[in-house]
């Protein structure tokens, strides 16, 4: 039986930030249109453990162009997963953490700004499943401290 190459270890909020909208109407909200999201991941690999991965995610909801949101939204969520798949080659590893472990935490974003905005008074703020692609930029970020040479 084939193993889930990869594992969720943890996550939480280090910012949670809403505010709602004041004057805001249903009616001002086009149907048709997509709030202002702004997603900003970072994929980051652990000095000592390549198989650690720390994902931060940035993100805002603004009203924007004739969008009207019910709340402005600022996030900062941070998880730690585990590529549990050694035989995954380096571009494999990255594509999987900038897919998956990205689209994870997006999802608990989308699930806790529900539940902030659910008894406001405005509106509840879902958010749409939204695509997240991987940056241009495959280089690689590490975080964690490297050990001391030993001698």
């Amino acid at each position: 039986m084939r193993s889930i190459p990869l594992s969720l270890e943890t996550y939480y909020f280090d910012e949670s930030w809403v505010k709602a909208v004041a004057g805001y109407r249903v009616a001002d909200a086009p149907s048709n249109l997509l709030p202002a999201i702004l997603c900003m991941p970072r994929v980051e690999t652990h000095a000592e453990d390549p198989a650690r991965i720390r994902v931060v995610i940035d993100l805002e909801v603004n009203s924007l162009d004739g969008v009207v949101v019910p709340y402005e939204v600022r996030l900062r969520l941070v998880g730690f997963f585990r590529i549990e798949d050694p035989d995954l080659h380096a571009d494999a590893q990255a594509q999987l953490a900038h897919s998956a472990a990205v689209s994870i935490l997006f999802s608990a974003a989308r699930d806790h700004l529900y539940t902030l905005t659910a008894k406001g008074p405005n509106e509840p703020l879902l958010l749409p499943p939204v695509h997240i692609p991987a940056p241009d930029d495959r280089t690689a970020a590490v975080w964690g401290e490297r050990a001391a040479p030993q001698g």
